[in-house]
């Protein structure tokens, strides 16, 4: 059995594995659409690139908040 910071560790790169291939399958979904022989859909597209923009939204201020809480962890250690 995993030690419990290990398997919280690996729990956190699969979710970022997860996050990473869900934007590659987002970004060839749109670049399908873009070479599609009648043309893209316009709808299609924005729909595609809001839900890509609003992934990295989300995975920035994860890393933000990642940066703050480590900022804090070693201000904390200055400390002592």
């Amino acid at each position: 059995m995993l030690p419990q910071s290990q398997s919280s560790s690996l729990q956190r790169l699969n979710h970022v594995e997860q996050m990473i291939v869900r934007a590659v399958n987002l970004a060839g979904t749109v670049m399908e659409e873009l070479g599609n022989a009648t043309g893209p859909r316009t709808e299609g597209v924005a729909g595609h690139c809001r839900e890509f923009m609003l992934a990295m939204k989300v995975h920035l201020n994860l890393l933000a908040l990642r940066s703050e809480m480590l900022t804090f962890d070693l201000a904390c250690l200055d400390v002592w």
